[in-house]
């Protein structure tokens, strides 16, 4: 696509001047050629309501060629609706992406002043509500400026809603130019779901209920945990709700997550189950979009993951089904991918892990090998593969991990970057599966979510995430007081984990339909047990008080207590040597009076209330914890 747009603006004046126009000029044939691309692509092809349409002009040069893409839900005509076009500068000094409305019809019904002032009245009223656009990148203003010498070419300006600028000699890669176009098309498509279609222009119906569909697809996402978990629980997989929430808003907020837990307790199912049901590989006969790949003991290179320049071809590279899963993935960026290291930790993660966690966190390119140079000193490049790898930001890595004697602790650095969930199996889960002990029909999920896949990449791409202002006060209160705890123990966290926490939250609000501050609860206990938990590990000496005021801040009530504010309580609580008073036993003890069989569940934080004390009592019998061994 950088290709075909450098051309136009390099070449399209001086093809005005001296080509004669019609099908048989270059620029005709590099514009249609463009648009066969997007036709063809995964991009167009996830909105089947998009028509492909594009001008240079009518028997003779326009002076503001365009290509557009109209939802037939809201259009049929660039005359009017809404649609997405690319809108060539008349001195070729730029193109923009931007969503307008059509100027033809309404300027034939009003003079031009009063059609420009309804075109840019209803501008605004869309920008209201496509706020997510703007965090994307793109502006919401009346700042385009197609530099047009034509009546024409200036109508198209007040209509502009949203855009974005292309300058010639700057235009950037296809993979930004395509994460730009699945940006606006997600948008286009969240507001022609709630929108009918006007051949004037769209009228607004309820604005609140297309901020949440432009803003995120926050309606369907909410859908989607709801389908999953329908489609999940009647292929056979023993799934609750808050599980598949926290797995797909742990997806969504960081594109890296860690199942831990009891082996057998269905971690890599649960991953394989979601990758199935939002993947389709209708398209990818000779490539699925997921993989399962069992680590090895003796993966202690990046070979097993990134393949190698083969030493006796320098043509050839030998390549993996991980480093074939990452191909795919970049041919396919609206398509998620995932990626599910089975028993992740039967090798040192940072020896054979490294690249990828380093690709993540900076997305920065990975060298694969360096290419030599023939006789007239181009580069000769191994078969199929660059010198260097994009990490694709639509590939999800899982990895499952088991605690044995075979098996190597993550190091803080991996669960810093990671949402670790642990599995476990309760009594009333047991019993069950004894019931019905069969395992589930994993093929009956194949592709069912795949209509959702493409929002799911454009949600995770979301650069910025915004929590409402009440809430953003009491996450930021809450996070005070555990850095405050953890700090106390040295063992406070970072910048990523509170960049990462505030994500998880503004996801699960998106997925979950609950409300109210339950879901604030549930959302930051789940941060808690998933982000600030897991590093901890080591002995009696180290953890003990850090564990008692973790549990004081979990489960004790939040209020004033012998004069001391509950922040000062639970700085109290990790210096004192009182186990009578403050020990986590007596705060489980004040639970099971408001709750005899389950006292975890009356706690502020019940996941982590449990996993704390679970921690403090391994600690007592062995006088060393991790968390993944408690």
């Amino acid at each position: 696509m950088q290709d075909k747009l450098d051309t136009i603006l390099s070449d399209y004046l001086n093809a005005r001047r001296g080509e004669r126009f019609g099908k048989s000029s270059s620029i005709w044939r590099v514009i249609e050629a463009w648009k066969d691309e997007l036709v063809s692509s995964d991009l167009v092809r996830n909105h089947p309501e998009i028509r492909t349409e594009f001008s240079i002009g009518k028997g003779n040069w326009a002076g503001v060629p365009w290509l557009a893409l109209m939802d037939g839900r809201l259009t049929d005509s660039i005359r009017h609706g809404v649609y997405c076009v690319y809108l060539f500068r008349e001195d070729m000094s730029g193109v923009y992406l931007t969503l307008m409305q059509g100027v033809t019809d309404l300027i034939k019904q009003h003079r031009r002043p009063e059609a420009h002032r309804m075109l840019r009245d209803n501008a605004r009223s869309i920008r209201d509500v496509c706020t997510g656009l703007g965090r994307q990148g793109f502006s919401l203003d009346e700042g385009i400026d197609l530099r047009a010498s034509t009546a024409l070419g200036r109508d198209y300006e007040p209509s502009a809603i949203a855009y974005k600028l292309y300058e010639m000699g700057r235009v950037p890669d296809d993979r930004e130019l395509r994460s730009d176009l699945q940006t606006m098309l997600t948008a286009y498509d969240g507001y022609a779901s709630t929108v009918q279609r006007d051949h004037t222009t769209p009228r607004l119906r309820d604005a609140e209920s297309q901020k949440a569909k432009i803003n995120g697809g926050d309606d369907r996402l909410a859908i989607l945990v709801r389908e999953f978990h329908a489609d999940a629980l009647r292929a056979g997989l023993r799934l609750s709700t808050p599980l598949a929430l926290r797995v797909v808003a742990s997806l969504l907020s960081k594109r890296f997550l860690i199942l831990t837990g009891l082996s057998g307790s269905g971690k890599t199912k649960v991953a394989q189950s979601f990758a199935r049901w939002i993947t389709s590989d209708d398209n990818s006969a000779d490539q699925a979009c997921h993989a399962i790949i069992p680590v090895g003991a003796d993966w202690t290179g990046t070979e097993n993951v990134l393949g190698y320049p083969d030493g006796l071809d320098r043509t050839s590279y030998v390549t993996t089904p991980i480093l074939r899963l990452i191909q795919h993935s970049l041919e396919h960026v609206s398509s998620p991918h995932f990626l599910i290291l089975d028993e992740m930790n039967l090798s040192h993660v940072e020896r054979y892990f490294a690249d990828l966690l380093s690709a993540i966190e900076s997305e920065e390119s990975i060298p694969l090998y360096s290419a030599i140079h023939d006789q007239e000193g181009g580069k000769i490049l191994r078969r199929g593969v660059p010198e260097s790898l994009e990490l694709p930001r639509n590939l999800f890595v899982v990895g499952t991990v088991n605690v044995d004697e075979t098996t190597y602790m993550f190091s803080p650095k991996v669960l810093d970057r990671a949402n670790v969930i642990e599995f476990k199996v309760e009594l009333d889960d047991l019993e069950s599966f004894l019931t019905d002990p069969t395992a589930p029909l994993m093929a009956e999920l194949d592709g069912k979510g795949s209509s959702f896949g493409a929002l799911f990449v454009a949600s995770a791409l979301e650069a910025q995430t915004v929590l409402e202002a009440g809430r953003q006060e009491q996450f930021a209160r809450e996070m005070r007081l555990f850095f405050g705890i953890l700090r106390q123990h040295g063992a406070e966290f970072g910048y990523r984990v509170i960049h990462e926490s505030a994500r998880f939250l503004h996801f699960y609000n998106a997925l979950d339909d609950a409300g109210g501050s339950e879901r604030f609860d549930s959302a930051f206990d789940a941060v808690i047990v998933q982000k600030l938990l897991p590093k901890l590990h080591g002995s009696r000496s180290k953890l003990e008080g850090l564990l008692w005021a973790l549990a004081w801040a979990c489960g004790a009530p939040r209020e004033a207590r012998d004069g001391l504010s509950f922040e000062e309580q639970t700085a109290e609580v990790g210096r004192s040597q009182d186990e009578t008073k403050f020990g986590p036993e007596v705060v489980w003890s004040g639970l099971a009076s408001r709750n005899t069989l389950e006292p975890s569940a009356a706690a502020t934080y019940p996941l982590s209330f449990d996993k704390v004390i679970r921690m403090w009592r391994r600690l007592v019998r062995d006088q060393f914890v991790s968390f993944a061994e408690a």
